[in-house]
């Protein structure tokens, strides 16, 4: 398993330009009310507008609309005048729109169980009329962009072997150009080999579109339709679905293990947006922009690009599962979807989330293994736990290798002595770093501290356990090359105890990991500020930052609002970032534009230190959280 799967996303060199992409905004008249009971579909207009202001803000080389620009379909009478209205307000933005037929412009796809009239001769003929081609393609920079319609294919009409003729054609003609394909329907959702449903590209279609995307080695396709964010990688090329600025898919509101939100998941806001590319000498970046909210036009953080948060994050959510959507028309009636829930990546991607955590047993699922080799080559850094301690069988320490992961193995402390032969050995079968950490428990081998209640099931180090691992790596660490993990409970300040493990690796040559924790003393209660549980995840973000040798993880993505422990994440259960999460990702940005920071003190208000030798504060007034230079605040919270 030598050759990558995947390869490098990672972007480098100049950035040569930018774009933007919005889908189905669809766009209604007010005499056509009747044709969506939503209140949300009656602000589309709105919604539009509001997006393309956005858009104008950023000031995109030119704008891909991915279809569903209308509500009607060709086959409705206000078909033309509402297409009419939709080109006024695109083509007047400063800037050149590119159009893609959707199926609402251009009818659905042909099969037995589409809920809308399909696609035929009038509506080929209505949405030429109204927008222009159904495909083609044009050239800026060194790119290639290709325009399909891909409510034509499966459909045997005549159009299909034109449209696929031609597509042959122009790729054997821009041999060597960057291509960026864009398409209404996904291409898949799932997995490519997903029967044939609502929302994916008709086979022997699909097949023969993935083939030429393989055989071009086409860089990313961007789609619509599911108005959900799906992200999936297959050899050079990435897979983007967009979101919709006027409404959510809510038949997949069944992906979230909550309530939906108002209209039943169709008016989730925070999940209404467009996209912004930027297009590097090697690689491109896509930013998610959540239009709906305050800082919708924020500087993005990117993995791809390198400007990621220092603090990662434990992947506790079965986040490569494929999880089942009900059946329930009008839109699958028939068919049971299996998708991803993807939000969980737009999370990490969008909050800047480098480094993640996840049993080892999730690369002996080949599916998730090659999930994470992609997000390896997106830029990401994995850590592995286990609690086995016998060697791993040679296939997974091949997959360790190739993902170039760090392992954490977990023991009991108490049995160190007895534990070493096998340490010895396991550390033996495994490629890369190993980390050996302690389980935290009520009978571990601190009991004395315990005094009773409930005693969290965790790992780790305390801080103030390093005399004795330097003494455990002199006699044996040092001799198998272990590195340590440490527990930061929330007793411990990530400052101070970041100060500790440095000297601790400086002193014994080598690395560490932090569980950053985020629950707080009582098993059957939230805690109840969440400023307190923000500052902590600063303090963990700037140790991190100081100390590049250490990876913090917090404990939490997702708020655990059920069973033992609860405690808030930084998005909640809808996957929409919450305040913690709008905390990392704005000191990240901070951070990341002005350096690591060092010499730290604790203040009456907070925490004071420098960066380049320039004083700065991390301040804390009641709920109220900022950081702060010569440059002026930024408030992070409250």
């Amino acid at each position: 398993m030598s050759k990558p799967l995947f390869p490098s996303r990672r972007t480098s060199g100049n950035l040569l330009f930018r774009f933007a992409v919005i889908s189905d905004t669809h766009l209604r008249l007010p005499q056509d009310g009747h044709l969506t009971p939503w209140k949300s579909q009656a602000k589309g207009v709105e919604r539009a507008e509001k997006a393309l202001m956005q858009i104008g803000k950023v000031r995109p080389d030119f704008l891909i609309h991915l279809g569903d620009m209308v509500q009607p379909v060709p086959h409705i009478p206000s078909y033309a005048e509402t297409a009419a209205f939709a080109r006024q307000l695109f083509d007047a933005q400063p800037y050149p729109v590119h159009y893609v037929a959707g199926n609402h412009d251009a009818g659905d796809k042909i099969t037995p169980v589409t809920p809308a009239h399909a696609t035929d001769a009038h509506s080929i003929a209505a949405y030429g009329a109204a927008f222009g081609d159904g495909y083609y393609a044009f050239d800026h920079g060194p790119c290639r962009f290709v325009v399909l319609n891909t409510t034509l294919i499966g459909s045997g009409l005549p159009e299909e072997s034109a449209q696929m003729e031609w597509l042959e054609a122009d790729l054997r003609a821009n041999a060597g150009k960057r291509l960026f394909f864009n398409i209404h329907y996904p291409i898949f959702v799932g997995t490519a080999d997903e029967p044939s449903y609502y929302d994916n590209v008709e086979e022997p279609g699909r097949t023969r579109l993935l083939a030429l995307l393989t055989e071009h080695a086409a860089e990313a396709v961007f789609a619509g339709h599911v108005h959900t964010p799906f992200f999936h990688g297959i050899g050079s090329t990435d897979f983007y679905s967009m979101i919709s600025t006027c409404f959510v898919r809510h038949d997949y509101a069944e992906m979230f293990h909550t309530t939906p939100a108002e209209e039943f998941g169709r008016n989730d806001e925070p999940k209404l947006g467009w996209a912004e590319v930027e297009v590097y000498e090697q690689g491109h970046s896509v930013t998610y922009r959540r239009m709906m909210t305050a800082d919708a036009l924020a500087p993005a953080l990117s993995v791809r690009a390198g400007r990621s948060a220092s603090l990662g994050v434990q992947l506790r959510t079965a986040w490569a599962d494929l999880n089942p959507i009900s059946i329930n028309g009008p839109v699958d009636e028939f068919v049971r979807r299996r998708v991803r829930n993807d939000y969980v990546l737009l999370a990490l991607w969008e909050t800047g989330l480098r480094d993640l955590r996840v049993p080892l047993d999730d690369i002996a699922d080949d599916a998730t293994f090659e999930r994470l080799c992609w997000l390896v080559s997106i830029g990401h850094r994995l850590t592995c736990y286990t609690t086995r301690t016998d060697p791993p069988e040679a296939t997974l320490a091949g997959r360790l290798s190739h993902l170039d992961a760090r392992t954490e193995l977990i023991v009991e402390w108490l049995r160190i002595e007895t534990l070493k032969p096998a340490i010895a050995a396991f550390r033996a079968s495994v490629p890369g770093e190993v980390a050996l950490a302690c389980t935290v428990s009520a009978s571990d081998h601190r009991k004395d501290r315990y005094t009773g209640g409930y005693v969290p099931m965790s790992f780790g180090f305390d801080p103030s356990e390093t005399d004795m691992l330097l003494q455990f790596h002199a006699d044996f660490g040092a001799r198998h090359d272990l590195a340590y993990a440490f527990r930061f409970g929330p007793e411990v300040s990530a400052i101070d105890g970041g100060e500790s493990i440095a000297a601790f690796a400086r002193r014994t040559g080598t690395r560490a990991t932090v569980n950053l924790v985020q629950i707080g003393p009582d098993p059957a209660a939230m805690p109840e500020r969440e400023a307190d549980v923000i500052w902590r995840l600063c303090e963990g973000q700037l140790a991190g930052a100081a100390h590049p040798d250490i990876v913090f993880h917090c404990d939490t993505l997702i708020d655990q609002d059920r069973g033992y422990f609860p405690r808030k994440g930084l998005y909640d259960r809808r996957l929409n970032p919450g305040p913690q999460g709008h905390a990392v990702r704005k000191l990240a940005l901070w951070l990341n534009a002005r350096g690591a920071p060092s010499d730290f003190e604790k203040t009456t208000d907070g925490l004071a230190f420098t960066i380049d030798g320039a004083p700065c504060r991390l301040i804390r007034a009641g709920d109220r959280i900022v950081v702060a230079d010569s440059n002026g605040t930024t408030a992070l919270a409250g």
